[in-house]
């Protein structure tokens, strides 16, 4: 004898509805959705819905799609042409599913609206966030397919939060198609565009309060093709010396009399296109150590060791962090923040800033032998992102996060802090919202970013980045500008000579 199922009720975000029915997987859905987005606001959406019974006691009498914030727009629900009863509002809709007096192993019916709330522009890329179907007590989801259909003049795909099965043009639009057979995340995250470009400016304040004349140096940003490529407007003053570390970072030189002070500022534009990895050589890897224990990467401690023997991969290492360590948002309102390093990152695990992430990845990632380092850079939280993000976590919401080395890869961005705290995937897809402003590999302490050269008691804001205006890109690429600098310091003569060969060559 059937049962009746008074409703199944589907969530498509961040919450579960659940049916009071004692069985459990009383069904199975399989459902294909196709995402179009165009040159409005909203997005049209149709899903193709299969309900399989699974037992053949129970039947479902109607069936209900919930969002948790995108807003539903001229909902119409079909079945072979023919409209089915339904109603809804803004995030829900219940389909009322037609009965007969013969069993019906499976229901099947096609599902459309417009949704708005999914996509943003953000600066000059496309930002689309699909929530996906969560499954509860009565459904077991054996498949989702997603079709997302964008624009070709959004541009190429910047990054994707798991990876697709297919991907093709079909006339105007790029398709991306991908299938879900196990618990899905929360959302579908796709970034079109060809780059992000930001305007940077940069303030650095240097003092001699000292009888003599010294030397100070500052960090400008690095170029880490082809992840980020900084272009240069202007430095004011210009540095007496440029200097490039073994990690990589463009130091300026600036002597400066007794009892001098000099605010330096850097103008111009930083790049970031996740469309490949950034690349190294293993020869420029090989005399740097990348893999020793230092003040705040405790790669000898006991605790270390034995929890390193745990575990295999970067991945690993990645997961456990993130799932051990918890963000502390009162520890980041303390302006005195204090830096705990890996070793008290592990005993102190409830109490963590990304400075913790950092440490204790970086050091497990040296104990299992995978060279690391640390990034420091700016953290730019687009709009609507401000729920999920954690806050500035520094002076001028300066960033940590880590890069470890891949052989075949290079170097390869990943956020332990933003994966624990947003709940998505920053080890595999990362995004185009951090600029890097320094590197610390060779020492846990040295050198420090932009926005850590105050004055003593001072609280001003040094860092001032914003989404570019144009993709037009303006000032010249560092790499030009550090030759140009280069030849600059070269006395006439050597400039003579140099214009002679180029005359003749």
């Amino acid at each position: 004898m059937k049962q009746r199922i008074t409703s199944i009720i589907i969530s498509i975000g961040l919450f579960l509805c659940v049916v009071d029915v004692r069985a459990s997987e009383l069904f199975t859905n399989e459902i294909t959705s196709q995402y179009t987005f165009g040159p409005y606001t909203h997005t049209a959406v149709d899903h193709h819905i299969k309900l399989i019974n699974n037992q053949d006691q129970y039947y479902p009498t109607s069936y209900g799609l919930a969002l948790t914030s995108p807003t539903i727009i001229d909902a119409i629900v079909q079945q072979d042409g023919q409209e089915l009863a339904y109603t809804y509002d803004d995030q829900y809709i219940e389909v009322t599913l037609p009965q007969t007096d013969e069993y019906q192993a499976e229901v099947e019916f096609d599902l459309r609206y417009k949704v708005e709330g999914i996509v943003f522009k953000n600066g000059l890329l496309h930002e689309v966030g699909i929530p996906l179907i969560s499954p509860n007590s009565e459904i077991n989801y054996i498949q989702q397919t997603i079709k997302v259909f964008a624009p070709l003049n959004w541009g190429e795909v910047q990054t994707t939060s798991f990876r697709p099965t297919h991907e093709y043009l079909e006339e105007e639009f790029r398709v991306l198609e991908f299938s879900i057979q196990e618990e899905p995340p929360p959302e579908l995250r796709v970034v079109y565009g060809d780059y992000q470009l930001y305007d940077v400016r940069l303030i650095y304040h240097l003092t001699n309060d000292t009888n003599q004349q010294n030397e100070y140096v500052i960090t400008f940003p690095p170029n880490l093709l082809p992840y980020q490529t900084v272009y240069v407007n202007s430095i004011t003053p210009v540095p007496d010396q440029i200097e490039i570390d073994q990690d990589g970072n463009v130091i300026g030189v600036y002597e400066l009399v007794a009892n001098d002070a000099k605010d330096i500022e850097f103008k111009g534009q930083i790049m970031v296109d996740l469309q490949q990895d950034p690349t190294i050589t293993p020869a420029e890897i090989e005399d740097v150590p990348y893999l020793i224990p230092d003040q705040y990467w405790e790669t000898n401690a006991p605790e270390i060791i034995e929890l390193a023997n745990t575990l295999e991969s970067a991945q690993e290492v990645y997961n456990w962090v993130v799932n051990q360590l918890t963000y502390n948002e009162e520890r980041v309102k303390d302006p005195e923040i204090a830096r705990f390093g890996a070793l008290q990152a592990l005993q102190k695990p409830d109490q963590a800033v990304c400075m913790e992430f950092t440490d204790l990845t970086i050091t497990l990632l040296r104990a299992i032998g995978i060279p690391a380092r640390e990034v420091d850079g700016y953290a730019f939280v687009p709009v609507a992102d401000e729920v999920t993000q954690s806050g500035p976590v520094l002076r001028d919401s300066l960033h940590a996060w880590v890069q470890y080395y891949d052989p075949e890869q290079g170097w390869k961005n990943i956020d332990p802090t933003w994966g624990s705290t947003t709940k998505r995937d920053y080890f595999n897809h990362f995004d185009n919202n951090h600029l890097i402003f320094a590197y610390k590999g060779v020492h846990s302490t040295y050198p420090h970013p932009a926005g850590s050269y105050k004055l003593i008691g001072q609280k001003s804001q040094d860092i001032y980045v914003d989404l570019a205006d144009s993709s037009d890109v303006v000032g010249a690429d560092l790499d030009d500008w550090l030759a140009q600098y280069a030849y600059d310091q070269l006395p006439w003569y050597q400039k003579l000579w140099q214009w002679i060969r180029e005359l003749f060559s």
